[in-house]
């Protein structure tokens, strides 16, 4: 009887400490307004260059992608669009009107853009839009080390819509 009595107690004591230490990890994931804010710029960068490696990198693979014309599209969807894109960004703006909000592993990101593409010889007009984004903090592949920063920001949703 003794004997199951201290097996049911480690059993519960080492339950609780895989518990706190999960529990530890959480609240070593810091959430730094900067670092969205960088995504942010490194996003806007990559549509400009059409840097589909980087965009990939930002973008999880079961983000959506809902543009500023209505439509939607997967992670696959709107990267191979961007690679086949015959409509390059000649302009994209991030306004300074941004808020960001974090709620657990997550950062809700909206404000305000401009841009303006190159359609053949020319510059189409100027495009306003606001945008709300949602971020996802994931361990970083392959398995994380422990040293330095084991988690990155992924966009899981991107929703745009057009400033008449």
């Amino acid at each position: 009887m003794n004997i199951l009595k201290i097996t049911i107690l480690s059993c519960i004591t080492a339950l609780s400490l895989v518990s706190c230490t999960r529990h530890s990890e959480d609240k070593k994931m810091k959430h730094n307004n900067e670092d969205i804010l960088k995504i942010e710029q490194l996003r806007v960068d990559a549509l400009l260059n059409n840097d589909i490696e980087t965009l990939t990198k930002i973008m999880h693979p079961d983000a959506v992608h809902i543009s500023s014309n209505g439509s939607r599209k997967t992670t696959s969807e709107w990267l191979e669009g961007r690679k086949n894109s015959t409509v390059p960004f000649e302009t994209f703006t991030l306004n300074d009107d941004q808020t960001i909000r974090f709620y657990k592993n997550m950062a809700f990101v909206d404000g305000s853009y401009t841009n303006s593409r190159r359609i053949k010889d020319s510059v189409a007009p100027l495009k306003h839009a606001r945008y709300t984004r949602v971020y996802k903090k994931v361990p970083k592949q392959p398995e994380p080390t422990r040293k330095g920063n084991r988690y990155k920001w992924q966009l899981i949703t991107h929703q745009a819509t057009e400033i008449q």
